[in-house]
């Protein structure tokens, strides 16, 4: 299920790339976009219909909750903007017919881009151009390339750079941003503008911004000022009366896109294999045959919807606090009361988690994606009754979360079973 938008981006096509313009001609790129669920089993089981590969961009619901946000420190998101933003040039027979931007994921392997930054040539190699210190560049080839979405993953042949880590917290308006790409106009190193969020299109799909960008940008970064990545540059849309405005698709819409590109390493009987490196965790999950399975930046779970039953894990980059109970502590807070703690002595974390702290659902417990920030769990629901068993680890990019979901109380031993599927790969 999708919803298709076309958007205009009106202009002067480049010779570098093929987007924002100025002599009034339209440009139109469709973009599909998808539904989203909320993470968290309980999701399913109130709306049974929504299948694994449908997943919501708008906005859904609001918490009753009033939390105090979660104290998120990524990294300045100017170092952020050097170390993860690349500048992509398209080659043919060894000469550079275009450029654009990207942003290393993953674990540094992999760049998300533009795709109509990519089109044409027959090789592409990508650069980064660090502040300090020699140039650094090596070839990529196309993973994915979804022209109607105007995404393209890349796998690169060297690691680049570091990763960019996804933002849990969803932008409001007038959400402060830094852009950062490789406009023509900057010449061959890195430019930084500053923009806030002006406006949403497409159920939240697309961010608008007065942050100045310009042919080059497009694949470039939009980060917080967390450093955490909220989107990608896509275009712009200009004024026959002046004015532009800049767009920008979600970082919620990325991550999808990514994750649908992830697949088991291994498949055996009766069991698939999970490395969870291109979604940025280190760690792996062997997930039982038949069982669906959602794949995120910064996330992944699967469930099996005839036993109400999910395990998974979650990548709170950054927070501020010098030990993972820390983290397991505020999740619990951070439910208001409505995750009340239960005495644990039959669940083992997994091998490297410290924990685990099992809850029980005491009422209908919903996070928005507005009010994501609220807990290191992001857009969370969960329904009276529910038994979650949490542990932690600490890793370079934040703490590791996994999760295991079960129907009751009478169902807790299974949670042994499941975290044993779940292996860190430090």
């Amino acid at each position: 299920m999708s919803i298709v938008v076309a958007i205009c981006f009106r202009g002067r096509r480049s010779d570098k790339e093929d987007g924002p313009s100025s002599d009034g001609t339209d440009n139109t790129i469709a973009i599909a976009v998808p539904c989203r669920k909320i993470r968290g089993m309980n999701l399913l089981r109130r709306f049974p219909s929504l299948a694994a590969s449908v997943m919501f961009v708008a906005v859904i619901g609001c918490s009753n909750n009033n939390h105090e946000l979660s104290k998120l420190a990524v990294a300045d998101p100017y170092v952020v903007a050097e170390q993860s933003v690349v500048e992509i040039e398209v080659l043919s027979n060894g000469r550079v017919i275009s450029t654009g931007s990207g942003v290393v994921i993953g674990l540094g392997k992999h760049v998300v881009t533009s795709h109509h930054v990519i089109k044409g040539g027959d090789s592409i190699r990508v650069i980064l151009q660090p502040r300090t210190g020699s140039r650094l560049q090596t070839t990529a080839a196309i993973v994915a390339n979804h022209g109607d979405w105007d995404l393209a993953l890349l796998s690169l042949s060297d690691s680049l750079g570091q990763p960019v880590v996804v933002s849990l917290n969803f932008p409001v308006l007038g959400t402060p941003l830094v852009l950062a790409g490789f406009p023509d106009i900057g010449g061959n190193t890195i430019t930084v503008t500053k923009g806030s969020v002006s406006g949403f299109e497409s159920g939240s799909a697309l961010i608008k911004s007065e942050a100045v960008v310009g042919p080059g940008s497009s694949g470039g970064a939009a980060l917080a000022t967390d450093g955490s990545l909220l989107g990608i540059v896509v275009g712009t849309r200009n004024s026959p009366s002046g004015g532009v405005i800049t767009y920008i698709l979600s970082s919620r819409f990325v991550s999808s896109f990514v994750g649908e590109y992830l697949v088991p390493s291994e498949v055996v009987p009766n069991d698939h294999d999970y490395s969870l490196q291109l979604l940025g965790i280190r760690a792996a999950i062997t997930v039982p045959a038949g069982w669906e399975s959602r794949r995120l930046l910064s996330y992944f779970d699967a469930y099996n919807l005839s036993t109400s039953t999910s395990i998974g894990v979650i990548l709170v980059p950054g927070i501020k606090h010098d030990h993972p109970q820390d983290v397991l502590k505020q999740i619990v807070q951070a439910s208001g009361g409505l995750f009340k703690e239960i005495p644990n002595t039959r669940v083992a974390p997994p091998d490297g988690f410290i924990g685990p702290t099992v809850v029980r659902t005491s009422e209908h417990y919903e996070v928005s994606i507005t009010d994501s920030a609220a807990t290191p769990l992001g857009d969370w629901i969960s329904e009276k009754g529910v038994i979650t068993v949490f542990a932690a680890a600490s890793m370079p990019e934040g703490t590791l979360v996994a999760f295991v979901e079960l129907p009751d109380e009478r169902t807790l031993p299974e949670a042994n079973e499941l975290f044993e599927r779940i292996h860190l790969q430090r």
